[in-house]
């Protein structure tokens, strides 16, 4: 993304500055961000910009965009759970403005499914979890997901080191 581009998760001023007083409409809930930190973070963003400006039958039946509450939870959630030893995860959306931030890497898988804000389902699969693999479900501590990522960091550096 350029430095001219401005998106929905830019923090930039609007610049209006025109001296006139504005009615506002009564508030309602919304959801604020800091700047993101992480190359995750900033490499998702452009992604993120594209799941939410998705026309509704986008699946070719009548699947909407992925929600921005959703788009700002799940950038949160993953500059939080940010590993420089692996890619940033695949974002794929959900039929109901849900989304799924996943890695596939070597013979582990982990699916982070955002339902909503604090309301996620994690699920990974290892050698040492079989095919079934092991599911939790999350709100606001993701240290269990935090680990499951420090672990596939490793995987992903022993794979290299054995590639070399």
């Amino acid at each position: 993304m350029s430095d001219s581009a401005v998106s929905a998760f830019s923090v930039r001023t609007s610049g209006l500055s025109t001296g006139r007083v504005m009615k506002l409409r009564p508030p309602s809930p919304r959801i604020t961000m800091n700047d993101t930190s992480s190359l995750w973070a900033r490499q998702l963003e452009a992604r993120l910009e594209c799941l939410i400006q998705l026309r509704r039958g986008w699946d070719g039946y009548q699947a909407g965009p992925v929600t921005f509450t959703n788009a700002v939870f799940a950038l949160n959630m993953l500059d939080r759970l940010y590993s420089a030893s692996i890619p940033p995860p695949d974002l794929v959306p959900g039929y109901s403005g849900d989304l799924q931030a996943e890695w596939h890497i070597g013979n582990v898988d982990i699916e982070l499914h955002v339902k909503g804000p604090n309301e996620v389902i994690a699920w990974r699969e290892t050698p040492e979890t079989g095919e079934d693999g092991e599911e939790i479900s999350l709100t606001n501590d993701f240290t269990a997901v935090g680990e499951w990522i420090k672990q596939l960091a490793n995987s992903a550096n022993a794979i290299a080191a054995a590639a070399a």
